[in-house]
């Protein structure tokens, strides 16, 4: 194999790795080691950690961060916390946070190869074993296991801001099953974990309801705030026509209906025409509905209208 053979394959690897590649990955390319430290001083490999390079013509990204330092720190290594949960896409984390989370067992890495990391990297210590998944091609610990580490390190619920309730909730809408791999979790955790007591009273809370979006969400956690009697959720709705649609939150012995709306998806005609055929008919079988948009969630008008009507209209008729 000629060394332009060898460096095609060495390139092709890092195209993969975000631009980065490790002497081991670079020794089966067919290149040795003084053909590395040839390309080092040439700058055409950049050393970001010993045994592991970058390519100088790859612009450096998060992604590049975090593959350098999971290369570094070997196979027991995996991105946690809210790394993880940047990569899972959960309500609150989606942007790429500033420092890299990374997880080992307690005694996977010496304590020289982590003072190695750069200052963005924090590296957590696992006592108890952990599983792990692969997200858009990094290891990371599993869906339960970042929620649950979320919950040791996310600031306490500000009024409708909470992060760990956010997350939670996103994983329960795009991961079906969180729940159960969350309660498996606790029976393997140890006793007194921070963070767990708020975890399984969230969990509590919302008695296995999954809302569909984050502003359902926060409309739940409000509820909550303002000691309102729960709702059912995502029920639906006939009349003697047959279908008339699926609301939101529904109090079924008091006939009332939330709907909670973003702007977005009612600011076509068509869409517009249908909401006010919605309400007509939900108002010909004595429904009160009251809507409740992303801006107005703050607000108190519409708590104050639902509790008047949760008040007044008392236990009517239940939905057939």
């Amino acid at each position: 194999m000629t060394m332009i053979e060898a460096w095609a394959r060495a390139e092709a690897i890092g195209r993969r790795q975000h631009g980065v590649v490790t002497a081991k990955q670079l020794e089966g390319c067919g290149l040795a080691r003084e053909a590395m430290r040839w390309r080092v001083e040439r700058r055409q490999l950049v050393r970001v950690f010993v045994g592991v390079y970058c390519f100088p013509a790859v612009r450096p990204t998060w992604e590049q961060t975090a593959q350098a330092a999971l290369l570094w720190l070997g196979d027991d290594a995996a991105l946690s916390h809210a790394s993880a949960a940047s990569l899972f896409c959960l309500d609150g984390f989606k942007r790429r946070p500033s420092m890299l989370d990374l997880i080992v067992p307690r005694n996977g890495v010496s304590s020289r190869r982590a003072k190695s990391l750069p200052g963005n990297v924090v590296l957590h210590r696992s006592r108890t074993a952990f599983a792990t998944t692969r997200v858009a091609g990094f290891r990371v610990t599993d869906l339960a296991r970042t929620v649950m580490d979320l919950a040791t390190t996310v600031p306490p619920a500000r009024g409708l801001d909470d992060g760990l309730d956010d997350a939670l909730d996103s994983a329960q809408r795009m991961y079906p099953g969180t729940d159960g791999e969350l309660e498996r979790l606790y029976a393997r955790a140890r006793s007194g974990r921070t963070g767990t007591r708020r975890l399984r009273r969230l969990l509590r809370e919302r008695g296995g309801l999954a809302t569909d979006s984050p502003l359902e969400a926060r409309f739940r956690r409000a509820l909550r705030l303002g000691g309102l009697k729960a709702p059912r959720h995502q029920r639906p709705v006939f009349d003697a026509r047959g279908y008339i649609v699926r609301v939101d939150f529904i109090w079924p012995d008091e006939r009332v209906v939330v709907h909670v709306d973003g702007y977005e998806f009612h600011q076509q005609r068509t869409q517009f025409e249908r909401d006010r055929e919605v309400a007509n008919r939900l108002t010909a079988k004595l429904h009160l509905s009251i809507w409740v948009t992303s801006r107005g969630l703050k607000e108190s008008h519409w708590r104050d209208a639902l509790k008047v009507a949760l008040r007044e209209r008392g236990p009517q008729l239940v939905l057939l």
